[in-house]
């Protein structure tokens, strides 16, 4: 499946694959924590109030807010509105120039980009009960099962991803970002990992960068990362391997420049935590 459109100077969207695509209300203080994967994900918030990370960047977004996540990119969220939260979570492949302008990116949409995902969402659900399919049995991808009785449903679904993303293009970043001495702190850590990666500083150097204690960047980590300290840096490692795989570096280049201990333990990582194999990155 391929829906592409053209944009202004050469720049173009299109959509290759989707994944999942749900809605679901959360109530409060629910945790999602945290994942990573090798493709786009969007969450929309429809109502209520949550905190999102995405690797170092922390975000508060409340009803309109939309945010983007980059394939390999470590993201969690936690509900923080006393009547919970309502979303719309859909993920994909993206490709053509314009992609880089989604990257860390989140937005406010407008009355007409809220409601192009209404129309989508509306479009979806009829499709669903069209064909008796359940939502309920299928929670997180009942909304793309119409596919396997109609040829160019996904298309439609796609078309109209690609004109919410192409009315978002000319946006500026609303960076409702979250900035206190934790967040800031979790930061300061997350960049001296990702400038660290050959080396493989222990918790103890990674507290002593940010002159915090262990406790303290481990609590940070279970906070905003969602995973302990060095699972979150073996994820920025991989992340690193796979683009480097992707540019054409051999496993064994990709082992010895990021100190990997030997190749087969890339391997066994790259499979705990993609599923995938070194070799399935590579161009």
């Amino acid at each position: 499946m391929s829906v592409w459109y053209p944009f202004k100077d050469g720049l173009f969207v299109s959509i290759d694959a989707l994944f999942t695509m749900f809605k679901i209300h959360y109530d409060k203080d629910f945790h999602f924590g945290g994942e990573v994967h090798d493709f786009w994900e969007c969450l929309y918030v429809e109502d209520g109030n949550i905190t999102v990370s995405g690797d170092e960047r922390i975000y508060s977004l409340s009803k309109g807010d939309i945010i983007f996540h980059k394939p390999m990119e470590l993201h969690k969220f936690t509900v923080t509105g006393d009547d919970g939260a309502s979303v719309f979570i859909f993920s994909f492949n993206m490709d053509g120039r314009l992609r880089k302008h989604f990257e860390n990116k989140v937005f406010s949409l407008n009355l007409q980009q809220r409601n192009l995902i209404s129309d989508l969402e509306e479009f979806a659900l009829a499709e669903a009960k069209k064909y008796n399919i359940s939502v309920s049995e299928f929670p997180y991808h009942a909304l793309l099962m119409s596919a396997n009785h109609s040829e160019i449903y996904l298309q439609r679904i796609a078309a109209y991803i690609c004109q919410l993303f192409l009315s978002l293009a000319g946006n500026d970043d609303a960076s409702p970002s979250v900035y206190n001495p934790e967040t800031m702190l979790f930061k300061k850590a997350v960049v001296f990992m990702m400038e660290s990666l050959s080396l493989n500083p222990s918790v103890e150097e990674i507290a002593k960068s940010c002159n915090t204690s262990v406790s303290g960047i481990k609590r940070l980590f279970a906070k905003y990362g969602g995973m302990g300290v060095h699972k979150y840096f073996l994820n920025l490692k991989l992340n690193a391997a796979i683009k480097m795989l992707k540019s054409g570096s051999s496993v064994s280049e990709v082992t010895e420049a990021l100190n990997f201990s030997s190749q087969s333990y890339l391997s066994s990582a790259f499979k705990r935590e993609t599923g995938k194999n070194p070799s399935d990155f590579k161009l």
